[in-house]
This record gives structure tokens, sequence and C-alpha cells, in this order.
């Protein structure tokens, strides 16, 4: 609230004869009694208010094919700078970001708002009426020929031999590019010029990669022009046309996204084909992706020494637990000894920081929906699936596939399981005591409990579809999606192993559909295959997950079993899975990563350079967790860092702790289980 005093009509006149300065004090006093002098009312100061607005009037006119970017500062009475913007375009959601790229396409007037919100619910508003004229803007004869060049494929990117191809795409990129910078209105042009992007980016990536060039700098020009510009070439598609959008590619399309690292054997690279069908659904996918990379590349721009770290990493050529204790901890260690900025917020008091990292949260978020707009799209189809890059199976709901939807020329094979019984244990095992009592070893059958080879990856097992047959219920071959068929892609034809640095590629364009549900896996013989995850539960996870990202919301676990189909309350999982494991209930908040940040230096356990080991920080003071006994392991007797790596046996170790045999805990009862068949040691038994 802010005082603001307006002078009065009322004035005091002194008696002449007073002394000028006793004269003054006698004014003032009176004033202050009498409040003759002036009358103060309070003013209310709005909370959030719109500045340097672009463009500056409330109403413009544009010329068709064009565009036009909206923004706005915002200044909060409280020194708040976390807001959530939203963009409306003709009344209807139109994105989330701090710019707005309109797309001049379409007669009449438009209209386009702004509003931002800040946590505290307060809200202001900004609109802008638009009002368009025809072009005279001629396409080149190149636009065409060069969409005709890229629907027929043949092309490989990013391979030894490739130089060719890729003068060839970079031309198609510059006549697209060019053409549309006249006149955005052509939702085949975007949608090439958006292929032609990604697949010269992977390769200016690698080629950058490569010669050591990927540095802060390079990082922001493509988060903040190459992504941006490929994320409004996909938004434009998805947007301005109809849900029987198709562009057909129609031989390979090839692009290799990292070349084999020539100081291992290892194969590091992924080699992926745009050959096929692309609709919405594929629309939807690849702006996840962009999104996801957005958020990523946000993430690295939010903190100090990130990039450079990175950049810095050798490759992976050993198993992750020695590559990390040998490779990356000693380095992040030794970089936040000797740089007291490292892994600190970007900019004066981490403002630029925090800014970054609102971006990532909003991208994350947006990047999750439309990957869920994508499944949904794919789910909902019912036009032939097979030339699509996204599809589903139309197998039926049994999961088994027929000759010609199967990577199996005779369909589905039988999967191979161990007849060792509903227990599980083979009499090879080591904990292996007698048969079964049920009869089920050794019965020729595959009973519940058995190991088996998920060959076609449907989540379970079956016989071979020569065996089981069509579905009995009519939903093999229906021309539409059914709960329990293969859900994914076959964009995929080589993955190997990568660096760090390539794991950026790889969790991003075409790899991320893995993490989120479903991804193409290498079959037998080479052939790829589909997974199976039902993904109306994929849908409904991503969307928690969203939500929580988004905040402020913690997320409740009762819906995230609701997600997998599971009817749980909350109650029920803090009472049987958080109590009865001793742990306390979390309340999950990812937003807080975003609008809360800190410096992540400060969420580093401290390290002790004589024994190598982190120590952990406990309420009062710091600590060594060397287990009960209070001796080292290194200095227990009959310690071998290979074969017997803690003699006590009190060292935590979940997986074999609880099943030793021995009371880790001195507790007095030995891996103790509870009724219910949970281990109510776990967490304590050996920690």
């Amino acid at each position: 609230m802010t005082k603001v005093c307006h002078e009065s009509s009322t004035r005091y006149s002194p008696p002449e004869k007073v002394p000028k300065t006793l004269g003054f004090l006698i004014v003032l006093a009176l004033a202050g009694a009498l409040g003759f002098a002036a009358r103060c009312t309070d003013e209310k100061q709005e909370p959030l208010v719109l500045t340097g607005c672009q463009p500056e009037g409330s109403s413009i006119t544009l010329t068709e094919g064009l565009t036009q970017e909206f923004s706005c500062d915002v200044e909060a009475s409280s020194g708040e700078t976390g807001f959530h913007f939203r963009w409306l375009q003709d009344g209807s959601e139109a994105g989330e970001n701090t710019l707005h790229t309109f797309f001049a396409c379409g007669e009449g007037e438009h209209t386009v708002t702004l509003e931002v919100t800040d946590d505290a619910g307060n809200t202001v508003t900004r609109e802008w009426s638009v009002a368009l004229t025809p072009s005279s803007v001629d396409r080149p004869s190149c636009f065409s020929e060069s969409l005709a060049r890229l629907r027929a494929g043949n092309l490989r990117i990013g391979f030894n031999d490739s130089a060719a191809d890729e003068a060839v795409l970079t031309e198609i990129q510059t006549c697209l590019h060019t053409s549309l910078a006249e006149n955005v209105c052509s939702v085949e042009g975007n949608y090439g010029l958006a292929l032609a992007d990604l697949a010269l980016w992977s390769l200016a990536s690698r080629n950058r990669q490569q010669s050591g060039g990927l540095d802060r700098e390079v990082i922001t020009e493509l988060l903040e022009h190459t992504l941006s510009d490929i994320r409004d070439q996909f938004t434009f598609v998805r947007d301005f046309t109809g849900p029987d959008f198709e562009f057909f590619i129609e031989d390979n399309f090839l692009v290799r996204m990292n070349d084999d690292d020539p100081d291992t054997d290892l194969n590091e690279s992924l080699t992926i084909n745009f050959f096929g069908v692309h609709d919405l659904g594929e629309v939807n996918y690849f702006l996840s992706e962009v999104y996801l990379f957005i958020g990523m590349f946000s993430v690295s721009l939010a903190y100090n020494g990130i990039i450079e770290a990175m950049a810095g990493y050798p490759e992976i050529y050993q198993p992750i637990y020695l590559y990390l204790e040998r490779e990356i901890i000693p380095k992040w260690i030794e970089r936040l000894e000797s740089d007291p900025a490292h892994l600190t917020l970007t900019g004066p008091n981490g403002e630029e920081g925090k800014r970054r990292l609102r971006d990532a949260q909003k991208a994350f978020v947006l990047s999750l929906r439309d990957l869920n707009r994508g499944f949904t799209h794919v789910i909902e189809e019912t036009k032939n699936q097979a030339w699509n890059l996204i599809r589903y199976w139309d197998c039926g709901s049994d999961g088994v596939c027929p000759p010609g939807l199967s990577n199996f020329p005779d369909g589905d094979p039988a999967e191979p399981y161990e007849d060792c019984g509903g227990d599980g244990i083979c009499p090879e095992d080591p904990n292996y005591e007698a048969p079964d009592d049920d009869g089920t070893e050794g019965n020729g059958e595959r009973d519940s409990g058995e190991e088996y080879e998920d060959l076609n990856l449907n989540g379970r097992w079956n016989d071979s579809y020569r065996v089981v047959g069509p579905d009995i219920n009519g939903t093999e071959g229906n021309g539409k999606f059914e709960s329990g068929e293969p859900v994914g892609t076959e964009i995929a034809l080589e993955q190997g192993t990568v660096g760090m640095m390539g794991m950026l590629g790889l969790l991003g364009v075409f790899g991320q559909m893995g993490q989120m549900g479903q991804m193409q896996v290498m079959g037998p013989g080479g052939g790829m295959m589909p997974n199976t995850m039902d993904p109306q539960i994929t849908i409904r996870i991503n969307e928690l997950v969203a939500k929580n990202i988004e905040g402020p919301d913690p997320l409740r676990f009762s819906d995230f079993a609701a997600g997998m189909g599971v009817d749980v309350t909350e109650e029920q999982i803090k009472t049987f899975l958080f109590e009865g494991f001793g742990i306390p209930y979390p309340e999950v908040r990812i937003s807080e990563f975003f609008v809360n940040p800190t410096d992540l230096r400060r969420m580093f356990p401290l390290y002790d350079r004589g024994t190598e080991e982190f120590i952990i920080t406990s309420e009062c003071e710091p600590y060594y967790d060397w287990g009960y006994d209070w001796i080292r392991s290194d200095q227990e007797v009959g310690y071998d860092p290979e074969s017997n790596p803690d003699p006590s046996h009190d060292d935590l170790d979940q997986l074999e702790n609880m099943d030793d045999g021995i009371d880790n805990d001195r507790d007095g009862e030995i891996d103790e289980y509870s009724s219910m068949g949970f281990p109510t040691d776990l967490g304590v038994e050996g920690n």
C-alpha cells in the first residue's frame, strides 16, 4: 500500500512578525496537528504491470504470410520474477512462452491476448487486434521442386560418404527457408523445412561435438534460434492443418545422429529413417521432442559449468558404476573445489538461471502434453497404419501378431520359458531345495511365476500365433486400436552405446518415446519390434507428471496408482508402503526445482578426500556412514574390495543385507518380514 498525498486547498498563513524560522516550525506543527496542509489517502498499487509491450499499439495491420512476435515485460510490486504466461489467439490456447509468434494466415481480423499470472494468483492482461491484407508474393519455382525432392526420399545424412546428399538437403533447406520468410502460409512447406532443419541440426551438432565446439554460446544460439524455429514450424503445421494431414516420404531418408568413437570398439550411433507417412501423430511427437530439448538446454544454461563439464567428459567405455566412480565424481569434486561459481545459478543474483528454469518448466510440461496428443492421435486413428512412422499394430487385444504384422515370417513364435515351477527357482539355482509341491516344475507348461523371454514385447507370455490364432473377440484386424495392441515405431534402424554429449541426442529426438512409454527395440536377427504398454496408461501418467512439474500441488500416489490401473487409497499407500518400510511419507513437488531454485552445488554432500567417501549431513552434524560397528569396511577383518567388501555386513545394501541371515541392525530380529510380506527391516537392516 502506497501513501499518495494531495495538496489541500486550505492554507494557513503565519503572523507577519514571527521570525521566518520560528514561523516555519509553527506552520509544520499546526499542519500536522490540524491536517490542513495536506490530506493523505491510501491508493492501492497494482500487483502486476505489463511494460514494453511489442507491438506498441493495440491494433496492427499485417500482410498475409508474414510473422509478428508479441511480447511484454512484467513488473511486480512484490519484486517477484516468476510468472506464468498464457497466450490466446482468437480465444483459443496459443502457447505459454514469454514470446508468441503470430502467423498472418487466414482472412479477416484476429485477436491476440496475453494473460500473465504470478504465484499469488494476480493476473494482468493485454490484447491486440490484427487485420490482414492480401499478399502479392509468388512462390519461387524451387519451392515445389524442393518439396517434391524431399518427398522422394533416397537421402543419407551424417554418413562418411553422404556429402552429396547433405548438399542437396542444404539446398532444400535454403529454398524453403527463403520462401517461407516471405510468406509463411504453407503447411507442407513448414513441415518439410522442419524435417530438413532437424536432419541438418543433428549433423551440425555432431560436427561441433567432434571439434570440441559445444559451449554456452553455441547452446544459447541453438536454443534461442534453431530450436525455436523448428518449434514454430511444427506448431504452424499443427495449428493450420486439418485432421487428415499427411506428408509421405516415399523412400529411405536416413539420418545418422552420432558416429562411432574412434577410441573404442563400441558402436556409438543412432540411425533413424524418416521414410513413411507423417501425420498429426508424428507432428505432435516431434514437437514433444523439440520441447524436451528446449527444457534440457534451458536447465544446462541455468547453472554455471554444466555445459563446460559435460563437454569435457570422456565417452562411456566401461560399466556405468565404474564410469561414475572413476571419471565423473572426481571431475565434479575437482571443479567444486577449484571454482566457487561452479553449479551456481547463472547471471547477477542468479536471475538468468531462475528465468531459464522457468522456461525449462514450461518446456517439460508442453513436451509431455504434446507427447500425449501424439499418442491420442495414434490410438484414435482408423486409417491403415502400415506406413506410419508411429503407429499401432492391429494384432488384437492379445498382442500376438499374425504374419504380415509380426517381425517373424510365420507370425509371433512361442516364447521360450524356464519350466522351473511356480516358485521360479530352477534346480541349478543355489537357493533350490526341492521340486514344487504343486507339480508345476517340469510339467511341460508355462505356469505363473516361471521366467520367459518376451520376444514380441507384449508384456506377457504367449504361445505361437499358429497355436493362438486370431483373437476370438474380433479385435484383430478391425481397423482400430484395442487395449493390448502394440504401439511404437520402427523409425530407429541402429542404436549403439553413446558418450555423455551423445546421450543428449538419444534422450531427445527419437529416443524419448522409450522413456515415456513406447519405443522400438532390436528384435531377433536385427528386426525392429514395437514395445507394448497401454498408451492410455502412459497418457494418464504423463499428465500426472506434467501437473506435478507445473505445481503447486504435490503428487498423490493414489492418483499415480490409478493411472496404472490400480485401485488403492492414499491412506493405504501411506500405511502399507511407506510406514511398512519405515520411510517417511514424502510430498513430491517437482515444481519446486523450477519455482524455488537453489544452487546445485548446495545439493551435493560433503566429500572426504582422505577416505574418498561422501560425508552425509544429518540435522545435527556431518557423520561418516560406516555401518553399525563404527569401523570403516576397509579396516574390518577379512576385507577384500571384490570378494568381501563388507565383512561385518553392516553397510546399507538392501538387495543383499535383507536376506543375508544376519541381524545387521542389532534389533534381535533377523531379516524380519511383516505378515503381509513387507520387509519391515528395509531401510533399517544394515543402513
